[in-house]
């Protein structure tokens, strides 16, 4: 055998919940940054994008890393700051 063993995900802390500062999240599974590119051509999120992230955000205590981002000055300004405040 390979050394791999397999456990009951019952039997983990995977779905206890966890408090992340003021939040507690019902469980330890996390939906990591991705990069969906359904943004507008400036950036700033699309109404596609908005209803992919809130499909998968409308649980209490989930907790959703969205999007990936480029390494760039400009990243991040009021217009976006404004769209991503929906999700």
């Amino acid at each position: 055998m390979s050394g791999v063993q397999i456990v009951s995900l019952k039997d983990t802390d995977l779905f206890k919940s966890l408090k992340v500062g003021k939040n507690i999240l019902s469980n330890k599974v996390v939906y990591p940054p991705t990069t969906r590119l359904r943004a507008l051509d400036d950036h700033t999120p699309s109404d596609l994008e908005l209803e992919y992230y809130g499909e998968r955000s409308k649980y209490p205590g989930s907790l959703l890393i969205a999007e990936a981002t480029y390494i760039s000055g400009t990243s991040w300004f009021q217009r976006k700051i404004s769209a991503c405040v929906e999700f």
